[in-house]
This record gives structure tokens, C-alpha cells and sequence, in this order.
């Protein structure tokens, strides 16, 4: 993996005018003969393609369940894995955590998933020499002509984690890429980024607002892989449920596994 450029922008945090957003990018990532490892996901990507889906947000208070939000999306990514939706996530600690999501991930992961994981905690910055942990795994999917919308990235209700105060990064692996446009988008600066098929771009998502711009109509699709990571030091692991000021429906979630 070979550091390809490091970017400094200043004055886009939604939060402190004076912070700066970092950008990691690295190309050749994994070495050619291991790139194939992750074909199966391209053809899974190309042929779910987008889907709608009704997402919900809902939580237990004083033995209330409360749904905040319930509607019809249209998503460009795939939910490989997410932390949070296991039961067991709620009674973990910073001592217990990070064992029992290793174990998790090498049961319900594929070895190249596993080790596109363990090179990224390891090798990239700013995560590497960290005590950090991946939540979630996504493959996005942009069809030609289709633009990514400009957001933040980030769920601190579901994580107890503040985003004013603590990062969530977002490292994206690049498996498919269009010949024109596709590019990683900051606009209150108009900075844009081209990443390569194999190549590996990291900045802290939950603070920055960014997008990616729409290739040509008759281009390939975009496809790429995001795990978000975040330190553990800076997570709320109160060991129980209960303790939780969102209380998750652990019901629901165990009918999920």
C-alpha cells in the first residue's frame, strides 16, 4: 500500500469553522493477485444494483418504544455488516469489545473482507498505532450518470458517541471505477479526488460534507467498499442495555441475526 496523496482543507467542519478535514489517499493496496478475491462482490453489487427499502429509527424509553422515523428509501449501497445490529453489541465494554467483534467478524465475514480490514486498521493513517474498531461495512453502487448526494456520514443516536467532540472515518476501497467523473466531492471547497480501481481514500466523514460526482450516462457503474471505523477510547460502553439512553429493541435485532 503506497500513500498516493494527503490533503489539508480547512474551514468546511459543520461544526468548528477552524478545524481541518484530512485526506488519506493510497493506491495499490492489495497486491494484484489478491484484487480477484473481491470479483464476487463486484457481480453482487452490479446485479442488486440500487433498492428501496423502508428504514426506521425506533428505540425503548421508560418501557415505550418510540419510532422517530419510518420511510421509503432509495439506497446506492448495500449493508454488508453492521456492529450494531447485534444483540451482544449492548452489553460490551472498552475491555470485552474489541475481542468479541474480531470474533464476530471472522464468523460472519469472508477472509478478504477480513483482510481488507485488518490492512487498514494496521497500515493507514490516521488509524494505524490506534485502538480502533470497524462498525459497519457497505458496498456502494453509482450507475453511470448517477451522482451521490452531499452528506454527512455518522448515527451517534445509535452509537452514544458525540460528533461534535470525537471522529468517525470512513475508508472506502475502490473496486470499479468510471472512466470520466466518479470523483470524491467537498464542496464548500470544490476539492475533488479521482480514485483508482485498488485504491484507498480515508477522511473523517461525520464532520465533512462531501458527495461524489455523477460519471457519464453510459459508463460502467461506480463500485466501492466503506467501513467506517472509530476509536474505542471515544465510544459510550456502558456493559448494559439499560444504560443506554436509546435503548435498542434487542427483540427485533436477534430476529435480524
Amino acid at each position: 500500500m503506497i500513500l498516493d496523496t494527503y490533503s489539508e482543507l480547512s474551514g468546511i467542519d459543520i461544526f468548528d469553522e477552524a478545524s481541518i478535514c484530512k485526506i488519506w489517499a493510497y493506491k495499490d493496496v492489495l497486491p494484484s493477485s489478491k484484487t480477484s478475491l473481491f470479483n464476487h462482490f463486484i457481480k453482487q453489487a452490479t446485479e442488486r444494483r440500487t433498492r428501496f427499502n423502508t428504514e426506521g429509527l425506533s428505540f425503548t424509553h421508560n418501557n415505550e418504544k418510540i419510532k422517530l422515523l419510518g420511510k421509503e428509501t432509495r439506497h446506492n449501497y448495500i449493508k454488508i455488516w453492521d456492529l450494531i445490529s447485534y444483540p451482544e453489541y449492548y452489553y460490551q465494554t472498552a475491555d470485552t469489545v474489541k475481542e468479541w467483534a474480531k470474533k464476530q467478524l471472522t464468523r460472519d465475514h469472508p477472509p478478504a473482507l477480513r483482510m481488507l480490514a485488518d490492512i487498514i486498521a494496521e497500515h493507514a493513517e490516521p488509524l494505524k498505532n490506534e485502538d480502533v474498531l470497524p462498525l459497519r461495512f457497505f458496498i456502494n453502487v453509482f450507475p453511470g450518470g448517477e451522482p451521490m448526494a452531499i452528506h454527512h456520514d455518522g448515527l451517534m443516536h445509535q452509537l452514544n458517541i458525540d460528533l461534535e467532540e470525537k471522529d468517525m472515518w470512513s475508508a472506502t476501497y475502490y473496486l470499479q471505477m468510471p472512466k470520466q467523473g466518479g470523483e470524491l466531492w467537498f464542496p464548500k471547497t470544490d476539492f475533488r479526488y479521482k480514485p483508482e480501481v485498488n485504491s484507498l481514500v480515508i477522511f473523517n466523514g461525520n464532520k465533512f460534507k462531501h458527495g461524489v460526482r455523477a460519471s457519464a450516462h453510459d459508463d460502467c457503474d461506480r463500485i466501492s467498499i466503506t467501513i467506517r471505523y472509530t476509536k474505542i477510547s471515544d465510544m459510550f460502553w456502558p456493559g448494559h442495555p439499560d444504560k443506554f439512553l436509546y435503548k435498542p429493541d434487542l427483540e427485533v435485532l436477534q430476529a435480524m441475526q
